[in-house]
């Protein structure tokens, strides 16, 4: 399948190849031009034709993954068959969606902070550079631990924190600082605040 014209001129100016493919897949997709069940080339012999790195065809393809485009296996990865038609959406769901009428109070406290708004230096306290946090790593562990997930880790977490990442820790501290730590003594909390409360 020749899909040289994902990255045709005119590219968009200001754009990662990586969205340029996605957002030219994604049209190509709903529009019809790549019908449902039509196979797409593995994500090396793709990014070998259009001359990129094989990360920037594999962004593109597990975003369209997750967004239910594309439909991968070890056979390949083929086009998702999708609704023809949108959902049609409940009384409910459009009275849920209705806007709502604030009180002056609400409304109020939901302005911008006028001394955050158009701060030109990112000194906001608890917020990260997020230049420097590690997205395509996070993204692929991600995705590797969903691909492993069972219907036991969606439910809530065991007491103390899971099992596996205590071990994994006490293992860590162990070997790493020369403390003698068990996993039992190790709590695993959702935040800095409620590590606090404790």
């Amino acid at each position: 399948m020749e899909l040289d014209w994902l990255l045709a001129p005119p590219l968009p100016a200001a754009m990662p190849r990586q969205r340029v493919i996605y957002h030219r897949l994604r049209e190509a997709i709903l529009s019809g031009r790549l019908a449902p069940g039509t196979r797409l080339p593995a994500s090396r012999g793709l990014a070998a034709t259009l001359n990129i790195a094989r990360n920037t065809v594999l962004f593109a393809y597990e975003q369209l993954m997750a967004e239910g485009c594309l439909v991968g296996n070890r056979q390949g990865t083929r086009v998702a068959a999708l609704p023809l038609h949108p959902p049609i959406r409940s009384r409910q769901a459009q009275a849920r969606s209705a806007p709502l009428q604030l009180s002056a109070r609400a409304t109020a406290a939901l302005r911008p902070d006028p001394t955050t708004e158009g701060a030109s230096l990112p000194f906001a306290p608890g917020v990260p550079d997020y230049g420097a946090f590690p997205f395509r790593s996070w993204r692929a562990c991600l995705a590797r631990a969903w691909c492993d997930a069972s219907s036991s880790q969606l439910g809530y977490a065991a007491l103390g924190g899971d099992p596996a990442l205590r071990e994994a820790l006490a293992a860590h501290l162990t070997t790493m600082r020369g403390l003698a730590v068990r996993a039992t003594q190790i709590v695993i909390t959702s935040g800095t605040q409620a590590a606090l409360d404790l």
